[in-house]
């Protein structure tokens, strides 16, 4: 457990006091009306004002602490084991027992006492089962303004002050959008406050380090409560409204107001892409009906290239415009200043060795020689380390002199940080890397194992109308169960890498899960376009490539693959979108059952004055959901579903129509689960869709090289638009078309700028506005130069000083007739440099 910080020290009887009065909490939170401290007095507020009544205590069969409970109710809460978590039935082990009940009480204490210093108003709860102690806390709205001057918070101002976002400060929060609001703060600022001030470590702060007192098991949890009205009307909002209407777009600005802006980019970005997908979709449908009327081989050939190379593009095209789309966003939503020193996110379960030092965004920079200099300035040599060539030697043998050191440099304000050995993590790579290709190599032996049989499958079904259907239908149900269990090996094996940021933690998890699920997803269908073609009479691929593709002549592969596409796109539709928010309401029907059950069971202990004791607190209810943490899976489904349609749609036009369909459902069925079935998330902010941007990238790189190889080689197009081609040919010509449509790429991205011109323009007048109003973020371009400018007067001044020179022309003609009768008289006497010199004067 994480020691309390010296700040507590200094407030000892102040928490000493709280500690004391609430000592009878420790053992079950009973209702005690006790007389209250003067820190419980918060912003005017009565302690337990508003009670047990407000709350539903009675009703809802919990037990209630005196304390003042804000205008805006709770907004988060510490949770703690019960009693009977530590209830044991052996004599031997009561001792144990007993030790982790007096740990978790002294931490609640500590908790509790760090929380009143910083200004939180706090109730405790229990459930009648006494299984969770929940400590709820919030800050007052006049506290959370003090708190959020702190901790420089940005604040969108209203029109007349520009628009723009700027630091918040009380002497101007009229000046903000938020001072219409009935909280001041929205729900996502609130608890995004909360939890900084919970964390921050200076007078203002409690100084908790969350993840590390979690990881501790200081308390189970620490969660935000959900506020049930504004939860029901975005439910309503971005869920149920317009479901008639395909070119809805999700209530961005309510979902980022209440869940923040990492999972508003989310929807964002999944319904940026819907609507290029309706570009496709467009185009794609005369496409398939083209193919469909067989008007001719050489007219769909060319149709075919055409379509090739519209899809080439157009991954790229929604690539560049995403990046228009995300500054767009960044731009209305404030977060073109997020700036989050990542680096210095330590993980708690980051393992490495202390020394003087820091990381930035590139590395780590050691400090020993600053540490080495200070100790000779103040002659602690003893404390060196020897010679560099002996250096690692004298590390792993003596680590007294090495924590002395660390002590030390910690006392002269050095900073002092974890470091992981850069050899070590090397290695750990390769491992991980190395696990990961061979878990792919399994699932594209299941894939290929799967299509070996794929035909005996079918014979073996007779003449049943789906046997067709059956093989792709089993390998679309084995690539989900493939996924669902690489989700949770990457999870094991990134767990072992020991990352120290969660950036680099999130990153290397985002591409074990890409990379493996590429080749899950795609082998079949890499097999149907790019190697069945070359293997058609080959031992168990006896079968060949169907004669002609849609009425052709030729004998290519695209039916098989046009329906293998088909297949896998309708069973992800559907079987994955139904798990999705099937699993988690089933889940979470389970467990609300299991509460109610446990409740009614306590029915028989005579209180027959609590007619609905058997009710769950909301509270306690929202304690038992599970954390959200599967926002890299709802991106994964996104990103793999975009490659379906950007490599192989050639093959089946109407798979961009499917993936429009998948998309309208996604943005429902994930803003339903997120906001019902989880606990409500700490609104995380986020400037960009991270790591996935270049699993999109790669996507867009992959797909000019499929596409030209359908168009050659699958399709045959080629040879049905140049019946005289050669193998020679055909190869320059998937060259030249690859290189063609990768010079297209790169002009695009040159091109289009990444944020458009007018939010260029709108942001420089945001600052300007914000420099004009309140001086801050002054530059030299804001104050206008001119050559002529001062006062008349003055001018008036100078002009007369020069007429008085030269009153009028004549003078100027006389000045100059005179120096030409002087220099024409000296002429005859004079060298030509005293004529120079006089052409100076002159």
């Amino acid at each position: 457990m994480p020691k309390p910080t010296s700040r507590m020290h200094g407030d000892a009887a102040a928490g000493n006091t709280m500690a004391e009065q609430h000592d009878a909490l420790a053992s079950g939170v009973e209702h005690a009306e006790a007389p209250q401290q003067g820190n419980d007095l918060i912003n005017g507020e009565v302690p337990g004002a508003e009670g047990a009544k407000a709350d539903g205590v009675k009703d809802l069969g919990i037990m209630e602490a005196p304390g003042a409970r804000p205008r805006q109710g709770w907004d988060v809460c510490f949770v703690f084991e019960g009693d009977p978590a530590f209830d044991v039935s052996s004599d031997s082990d009561q001792e144990g027992a007993t030790k982790k009940r007096n740990e978790r009480d002294e931490n609640r204490k500590r908790i509790y006492a760090l929380l009143k210093n910083a200004g939180f108003a706090i109730s405790q709860t229990t459930s009648r089962d006494k299984s969770k102690i929940l400590m709820r806390c919030s800050l007052p709205i006049e506290k959370m303004k003090e708190k959020a001057e702190v901790l420089e918070w940005r604040c969108k101002l209203k029109e007349e002050y520009g628009g723009g976002h700027l630091q918040f400060k009380k002497e101007r929060e009229h000046c903000y959008v938020n001072d219409d609001l009935p909280y001041y703060f929205t729900p996502a600022q609130r608890v995004q406050i909360t939890k900084a001030t919970v964390q921050l470590d200076d007078i203002n702060g409690c100084g908790i380090n969350l993840q590390q007192e979690t990881f501790d098991k200081s308390f189970l949890q620490f969660m935000a409560f959900h506020d049930p009205e504004m939860r029901d009307d975005l439910v309503r909002k971005a869920v149920w409204d317009k479901w008639w209407n395909p070119f809805w777009d999700p209530p961005y600005d309510q979902l980022r107001e209440y869940l923040g802006s990492q999972l508003a980019i989310y929807f964002a970005w999944t319904a940026f892409l819907g609507k290029f997908l309706w570009i496709l979709s467009i185009l794609g449908t005369p496409v398939y009906i083209i193919y469909i009327v067989n008007v001719g081989d050489k007219v769909i050939s060319g149709f075919n290239l055409a379509y090739c190379v519209i899809m080439a593009i157009w991954s790229a095209l929604f690539n560049e415009f995403w990046k228009r789309r995300n500054a767009v966003l960044n731009f209305r939503w404030g977060t073109v200043y997020f700036d989050e020193d990542k680096a210095d996110n330590i993980r708690p379960e980051f393992v490495g060795t202390e020394k003087p030092g820091f990381y930035f965004a590139h590395g780590f920079v050691h400090l020993d020689d600053l540490l080495d200099k200070k100790l000779v300035e103040l002659g602690e040599t003893h404390l060196l380390l020897p010679e560099a060539s002996n250096k690692k030697q004298t590390q792993a043998a003596d680590p007294e002199l090495l924590a002395t050191r660390n002590q030390r440099a910690r006392e002269l304000n050095i900073v002092v940080t974890r470091r992981y050995p850069g050899n070590k993590r090397m290695y750990t790579f390769m491992l991980s890397a190395c696990l990961t290709v061979f878990f792919a190599c399994c699932a594209i032996a299941a894939q290929v194992g799967l299509l070996l049989f794929r035909q005996d499958i079918i014979d073996g079904l007779g003449d049943i109308p789906i046997a067709a259907m059956v093989p792709g239908v089993i390998n679309a149900v084995a690539i989900i169960v493939l996924d669902a269990v690489w989700s949770i090996l990457s999870t094991i094996i990134t767990n072992k890498e020991n990352h120290r940021s969660d950036e680099e933690y999130v990153n290397s998890l985002i591409y074990k899960r890409f990379g493996f699920q590429f080749f899950s997803n795609y082998t079949s269908l890499i097999f149907f376009a790019f190697v069945k073609p070359f293997l058609s009479g080959v031992g168990k691929f006896s079968s060949p490539c169907p004669q002609g593709w849609l009425g052709g002549d030729e004998p290519t592969c695209m039916s098989d693959l046009s329906f293998q596409l088909l297949t896998l796109l309708a069973v992800r539709v559907t079987v994955s979108q139904a798990l999705e928010v099937l699993v988690p309401w089933l889940v979470t029907g389970f467990k609300r059952c299991l509460l109610k059950c446990k409740a009614k069971g306590k029915k028989g202990d005579g209180n027959e004055e609590e007619p609905r004791s058997n009710m769950i607190s909301r509270y306690y209810d929202e304690s038992n959901l599970p954390q959200y943490t599967a926002v890299i899976n709802e991106y994964n489904e996104i990103v793999l579903l975009f490659g379906y349609v950007a490599l192989f749609a050639v093959a089946f036009p109407l798979a961009p129509l499917l993936a429009v369909f998948n998309n309208l459902v996604e943005v429902r069925s994930d803003a339903y689960k997120i906001l019902m079935f989880h606990q409500r998330t700490f609104a995380v902010m986020a400037d960009e869709i991270g790591a996935w941007y270049i699993c999109m990238q790669v996507v867009s790189f992959l797909a000019v090289l499929s596409n030209a190889g359908l168009l050659v080689y699958t399709s045959g197009s080629i040879k049905i638009l140049f019946p005289n081609v050669t193998t020679a040919n055909e190869a320059l010509a998937f060259f030249i078309i690859v290189l063609a449509l990768f010079a297209i790429k790169g002009l695009l991205a040159i091109a289009v700028p990444d944020t458009p011109l007018p939010v260029q323009k709108a942001l420089a007048r945001q600052e300007y506005d914000i420099a004009f109003a309140f001086g801050i973020g002054d530059k030299p371009s804001y104050h206008a130069k001119h050559l002529l400018t001062m006062d008349p007067e003055r001018a008036n001044e100078l002009a007369a000083n020069e007429l008085d020179r030269f009153d009028v022309a004549s003078d100027v003609d006389a000045h100059f007739s005179s120096l030409r009768q002087r220099k024409s008289a000296n002429a005859s006497g004079k060298s030509n440099a005293s004529g120079a010199g006089d052409e100076q004067e002159l």
